[in-house]
């Protein structure tokens, strides 16, 4: 796929809005960067059998950038917990390995639709969580959850943090500080599911030009180029919403983008 000038702004204004919502959030940007390029992929004609796994592997490869950056601001901020970064991440890793394989025995179509029909279960399930008096699970509790976020993280490419924080929220933990800890834990599941997807991709022939393994590397330098430019922006709002704030945006966007991949795969 030769990219123009048109399809290459397009890419800045994904990383423009998924750098400042991986900041803001600290849901990565996946649930922004995913259909996104679906989309394009869809407009420019680059249609294959595994276009879902070439635009999930796409988002893992950008979220390695922008995730590492925001933890370097969310720890200079100061706002981490370590502890329970440290409880979380060892299982979050593991399930991380086994989610890109696993990614080989669906369509593309079952992907997008099973993509979509999860988000739309986290937008309620981020707009209908209160704020709770801090009381954070046992850690047996915090592996075995992180070991299936960690799963669904690399089967979708959408870093995890949209179930960590929901999570963490239940428990206490204040908007912003669900952020910092999401980011951190899943940042080495990012690398990982992204270096999977390298190998697991490396053997079709019938991908794009431009690819490595499932990653299409345009995308990628269009896309994080721009996303670090706004993560750091996204962290200072972040700071100065409230818990309620950031919650509804939660809500919103996920839903809103959830709607927009069902309505690709059936209008």
């Amino acid at each position: 796929m030769m990219i123009s000038s048109h399809i290459f702004f397009i890419f800045a204004l994904i990383g423009l809005l998924s750098g400042f919502l991986s900041g803001l959030t600290g849901m990565g940007g996946g649930l922004i960067i995913v259909p996104a390029l679906i989309d394009v992929f869809h407009h420019v004609g680059m249609v294959h059998q595994r276009e879902a796994q070439t635009a999930i592997a796409t988002s893992l490869a950008v979220l390695v950038v922008t995730l590492s950056l925001a933890v370097f601001h969310f720890h200079k901020a100061k706002i981490i917990d370590w502890h329970i970064v440290r409880a979380m991440m060892p299982t979050m890793i593991l399930g991380g390995c086994i989610g890109p394989w696993l990614s080989a025995f669906f369509s593309s179509r079952v992907l997008s639709i099973f993509f979509a029909i999860l988000m739309l279960a986290i937008s309620l399930q981020v707009f209908l969580s209160k704020p709770a008096v801090r009381n954070i699970k046992p850690p047996k509790i915090l592996r075995l959850y992180a070991f299936f976020i960690g799963i669904i993280s690399g089967l979708l490419g959408i870093a995890g943090g949209s179930f960590i924080i929901p999570f963490l929220m239940r428990q206490g933990v204040l908007a912003r500080e669900a952020a910092a800890i999401s980011t951190t834990t899943i940042l080495p599941v990012v690398i990982l599911a992204t270096v999977s997807y390298i190998v697991s991709g490396r053997h079709h022939t019938d991908l794009s030009v431009g690819t490595l393994g499932y990653i299409y590397l345009p995308a990628v330098v269009g896309i994080a180029f721009f996303g670090v430019v706004t993560v750091p922006i996204g962290i200072r709002v972040a700071l100065k919403l409230s818990n309620v704030g950031l919650r509804k945006i939660f809500a919103g966007i996920i839903f809103l983008l959830a709607l927009r991949l069902l309505a690709m795969n059936f209008l």
